[in-house]
């Protein structure tokens, strides 16, 4: 759903907090928060507008209604975890493949 805004909000990060992933406590991000969102764990306060383009805000009455704000927060919170557990994951299996090419080689 938010997946085009996550990956500019993960590129954004890539390039300004190397290595962001690895600072964050998974089990309080919370995107609606303003002290377990993203930023907040990694202490940048973004205005309203770069949160919502590096999907991490959503603008309540242009985005969405306010009939179901919980739970898109909660879409968009899972969908960053999904992200970011995927890039762990890529991460994970490069490092196996290196290990394994160094262990033939030597």
């Amino acid at each position: 759903m938010y997946e085009d805004r996550i990956q500019i909000g993960i590129n954004w990060l890539n390039v300004h907090y190397p290595g962001w992933r690895h600072r964050l406590d998974y089990d309080r991000l919370d995107v609606r928060s303003p002290h377990h969102c993203l930023y907040a764990q990694l202490g940048f306060k973004p205005t309203r507008e770069e949160a919502r383009e590096r999907g991490m805000y959503l603008h309540i009455g242009q985005d969405h209604d306010w009939n179901n704000y919980d739970e898109l927060y909660d879409i968009l919170t899972s969908e960053w975890l999904t992200a970011i557990f995927d890039l762990n994951r890529q991460e994970e299996s490069q490092a196996l493949e290196l290990k394994e090419e160094a262990s033939v080689l030597s």
